[in-house]
């Protein structure tokens, strides 16, 4: 599916999977017994990596930790599919996983040497001493006014590293990599970058965001600014009573 503007110009060709079948003699529905996925390339229907699940006719917020040990960074394919009772498989659906594929810091976590605190933890929320906080990770269209393709909420690492998926359908074009945290200033990256680019790092230099717009927590390290609680864009006295 696509559209086309008063300008005549028509937008990127989104694709959407879908799956015609037969009428068959019966309209029950068999449990599905079987979840597995692979990572870009499809080893054959019932050779890749198994997900545990209880049989059952709907299963809905499935969630399980994909090993990515042996895939490299980047931007990779994920794909995901189900098996009934009677052995029917279904459609492979794609996802993708962008693998430690940016890193950005958080001015408020820094505690020094290229390393956050374990903010989660120290709130109470889980044990894993390797986790900062959450993000989210959008993709913009590069014209105005700027459409949010895509988005992902993300497991920021405490050396600033992190994972995405993206499951909308995602064409190899240009955007602009958009980062928002809970309590800092929303930063977009300086120029649009190809999806599929090497990966991309915020803190080398403030000019590697938009406007410049990060603070040097250290000699060389750049970070988001902290402090917009109310996330209205700015960090001022509004903010101070929270």
């Amino acid at each position: 599916i696509r559209s086309q503007n008063a300008n005549g110009a028509w937008s990127i060709t989104n694709r959407s999977f879908f799956y015609k079948m037969a009428a068959g003699p019966s309209t029950t529905n068999s449990n599905i017994v079987a979840v597995e996925y692979f990572f870009d390339s499809d080893p054959g229907f019932g050779l890749a990596t198994s997900v545990p699940i209880t049989p059952n006719q709907n299963i809905v917020n499935l969630n399980f930790d994909a090993d990515m040990t042996n895939i490299g960074f980047g931007v990779r394919n994920l794909y995901i599919r189900s098996k009934d009772a009677n052995d029917v498989w279904s459609i492979t659906n794609r996802m993708f996983v962008c693998r430690d594929s940016m890193k950005i810091l958080l001015q408020g976590f820094y505690e020094g040497g290229g390393l956050m605190t374990t903010t989660l933890m120290n709130q109470g929320i889980g044990s894993d001493m390797m986790i900062t906080d959450s993000i989210d990770v959008e993709l913009h269209e590069i014209n105005f006014p700027y459409n949010m393709v895509a988005s992902s909420k993300a497991i920021l690492h405490t050396d600033g590293t992190f994972s995405c998926v993206f499951t909308q359908n995602i064409q190899d074009a240009m955007y602009y990599r958009v980062i928002k945290h809970r309590n800092s200033i929303e930063t977009w990256s300086e120029t649009p970058i190809g999806f599929y680019a090497s990966p991309h790092d915020f803190t080398t230099a403030a000019s590697q965001v938009y406007a410049s717009n990060q603070t040097e927590v250290e000699a060389g390290v750049f970070a988001m600014y902290t402090g917009d609680i109310n996330q209205d864009g700015f960090i001022d006295s509004f903010d101070f009573p929270a």
